[in-house]
């Protein structure tokens, strides 16, 4: 969570939260989450189109380890499943794609009902499964269970 205005770069866990109910006008029927430094209104610390006020350090902070993974993920066989990214907001598929062309070893895994195409270019680093994420991950299980494989 973090303050409307903002008042600070305080971000803070939305855990313990207790959300109003919305009626059926979309209306919250009790009070709406406050700054715990101002007490004006709190908001999810996501980052939001066009969004102005959003505070990074959170997010930062998480780039910073992504780049660390990817550095220690070079020259290492990598799996990279993807679930259910689309065509709408193409960013977790573009980096999937993108993640699979510049690694050597790597394998993409597409798991979408609908938006299973990948590119020529990585077609043989890729395999589609047409269906829910859930019902792959169901498959993917029983597999891993049947051939005994002991993944730990």
């Amino acid at each position: 969570m973090q303050c409307t205005e903002p008042c600070d770069n305080d971000i803070w866990s939305g855990d313990t939260i207790d959300m109003p109910a919305i009626d059926s006008m979309f209306k919250a029927e009790g009070d709406l989450p406050k700054c715990r430094n101002c007490g004006e209104l709190a908001r999810p610390n996501v980052l939001m189109f066009g969004d102005w006020d959003f505070i990074p350090d959170r997010t930062e902070e998480q780039h910073q380890r992504y780049s660390e993974f990817l550095h220690n993920i070079q020259g290492k066989r990598v799996v990279i499943v993807e679930i259910g990214a689309g065509y709408d907001v193409p960013t977790v598929r573009s980096q999937s794609e993108n993640l699979t062309r510049e690694l050597q070893d790597a394998f993409l895994i597409r798991i979408n009902p609908r938006d299973v195409n990948v590119p020529f270019d990585i077609s043989k680093k890729s395999e589609v499964l047409q269906t829910t994420g859930l019902f792959a991950l169901e498959d993917i299980d029983k597999y891993l269970f049947n051939k005994n494989l002991n993944l730990t």
